[in-house]
């Protein structure tokens, strides 16, 4: 049923594939699911009842504030679609929430749910918890005319006894908006990050760098519609989103690319004909700042003999070219270029990450429960060993271990051998 209606309006010819299913079955139903079981986990661990204070929306994170201003808008944007009788659209804006709220949200709120209970973040925790109850909620609700089924489980399954809430989803309202919980200016500048932590891990992929490998910096151009007030709000997301240690700020692009542009010969050549070896040479002439003008206004007037020639979006295919040691990406009208050189530091650190998602990984294929300590025993080849040493402490407090040790031969309960950028570990952990 989600299938059919967010794939193509209803009055449009069907377009049917069981792959298409299978994908809707994965990244919105299943990805529910997840976000759901992660949210109860830790609910269950800490004993939340959804009967604690509520922490008041300026108190809460940026983060918070913007998945909840996110709710706001893409439930005003169903409610129009499905009064427009175009649920189509309904789905679909409920689909990319889903998608933010796991893929962004709840990926930067994960230490949240870990810290103890009783802590001075405690009410930075229960914020996350009512922030993750709303926004499952409210969804459930908004899919309730395309998902029965689905949303009653979902709204079932969040019920809290005792909370004032109605006996089905289908008796209850359809969401409607706050508008203290709107927040346009946090929507825009939280765009900002995530292009910019896209372009980033684009760049990464391309220089073949792991997401685990810290980085030292990374450049930021501001220019037309980026300030640099609206991105250092959102700094911290994006470094720990990218995995890098600072952003460095830039007014212009010309110290970090060099553009050269060619026509595009096919589109042009229909229009301008004989002219066309003449503009050639004029767009070969062209300077980085008329390039650069280019790709911020979309067009650019040249003058070729006593005609001037406008060019418009996709008569030129530019290409961008570094500087040494950076890579350089662009989108969105957003610039950005990373450092990609290696200090000792940086590898010891990325070797130590890569220990612990090992670390991580063989605690769930053990078994053990999220909250149980372990004792770790290891062995390392050298560099590798320099670098647990150098963050054991760091290292015992990511993945619970009262005791990690390098032995000749580890043992434990589980144990397993691992090889990452030239290195061999063997690992044993067991219950303490």
């Amino acid at each position: 049923r989600w299938y059919l209606m967010s794939n193509s309006a209803v009055w449009e010819d069907m377009k049917f594939s069981e792959k298409g299913i299978r994908e809707v079955e994965s990244k919105l139903f299943n990805t529910l699911g997840n976000v759901y079981s992660f949210f109860a986990t830790y609910a269950n661990i800490d004993g939340y009842t959804g009967r604690e204070a509520i922490v008041p929306l300026a108190r809460r994170p940026e983060l918070d504030r913007w998945i909840l201003s996110r709710l706001q808008t893409t439930a005003v944007e169903a409610d129009t679609a499905y009064a427009a009788f175009h649920p189509t659209r309904a789905a679909r804006a409920v689909e990319r929430f889903v998608d933010e709220l796991s893929n962004w949200y709840i990926r930067r709120s994960r230490r949240r749910f870990w810290s103890a209970k009783g802590s001075q973040d405690e009410s930075d925790k229960w914020a996350a918890y009512q922030t993750v109850h709303t926004c499952l909620e409210t969804v459930a609700r908004m899919m309730a005319p395309l998902a029965p089924f689905f949303s009653e489980q979902l709204f079932q399954r969040l019920h809290m006894p005792g909370a004032a809430s109605a006996e089905s989803v289908h008796l209850a309202e359809y969401p409607t908006v706050d508008p203290e919980g709107l927040d346009e200016a946090l929507e825009h500048r939280m765009r900002f990050a995530q292009t910019i932590a896209s372009l980033v891990l684009r760049l990464r992929n391309r220089a073949g760098i792991n997401i685990r490998q810290p980085l030292s910096r990374v450049l930021v151009v501001l220019g037309t519609g980026l300030r640099r007030t609206a991105v250092a709000k959102v700094e911290p997301i994006i470094l720990h989103e990218v995995n890098v240690k600072r952003i460095e700020y830039v007014s212009g692009e010309d110290r970090l690319v060099r553009r050269t542009a060619r026509p595009n010969f096919r589109r042009l050549g229909r229009r301008l004909g004989r002219r066309m070896p003449k503009v050639k040479m004029a767009v070969a002439r062209l300077d980085q700042e008329a390039l650069n003008m280019y790709m911020r206004d979309g067009s650019i007037d040249i003058r070729v003999g006593a005609e001037t020639v406008t060019l418009e979006p996709g008569d030129l295919h530019i290409s961008t070219e570094g500087i040494r040691g950076w890579h350089v990406g662009s989108d969105e009208g957003v610039t950005v270029a990373l450092d990609t050189t290696l200090t000792q530091e940086l590898s010891y650190e990325g070797l130590a990450r890569e220990c612990i998602n090992r670390l991580q990984n063989l605690r769930r294929r053990a078994g053990f429960s999220v909250t149980e300590r372990i004792a770790v025993e290891y062995r390392a080849t050298p560099a590798l060993a320099a670098a647990l040493a150098k963050h054991k402490a760091w290292l015992r407090n990511e993945v619970l271990a009262l005791t990690f040790k390098p032995v000749p031969e580890p043992s434990g309960e589980a144990v397993e051998s691992f090889a990452f950028g030239g290195e061999e570990l063997r690992l044993g952990v067991r219950r303490i």
